[in-house]
């Protein structure tokens, strides 16, 4: 099962990509503290996330104020990995379950 709970602040207001199938895009930094040791020290992670056909509110919320908001959501990740140069690469990114997205300041 490829289910994720990723809660953290979005670092830069979304992006919108596409028309007809609309892709909101923003990164996440996330905290994970390590053996117990201060916030402050605390391993950061940026995680990728994309929610497809976001509603009007969230798209407006998340475009103009989305900055430093702090975001809780469940999601699956979607992995690929290609051949450049014939180097393997991958890459990973949230898909967002919409309907759990939760937004406090």
């Amino acid at each position: 099962m490829n289910i994720c709970v990723i809660s953290g602040e979005i670092q830069n207001n979304a992006i919108v990509r596409g028309q007809k199938t609309k892709a909101l895009v923003f990164t996440v930094a996330t905290k994970q503290s390590i053996n117990g040791e201060a916030e402050s020290d605390a391993l950061v992670s940026h995680v990728p996330c994309v929610i497809f056909n976001p509603t009007p509110d969230m798209e407006q919320l998340l475009t103009s104020a989305g900055k430093g908001l702090k975001i809780e959501f469940q999601g699956r990740v979607n992995a690929s990995r290609y051949d450049a140069n014939e180097e393997p690469r991958s890459n990973a990114d949230v898909v967002v379950y919409a309907k759990t997205l939760k937004t406090w300041h």
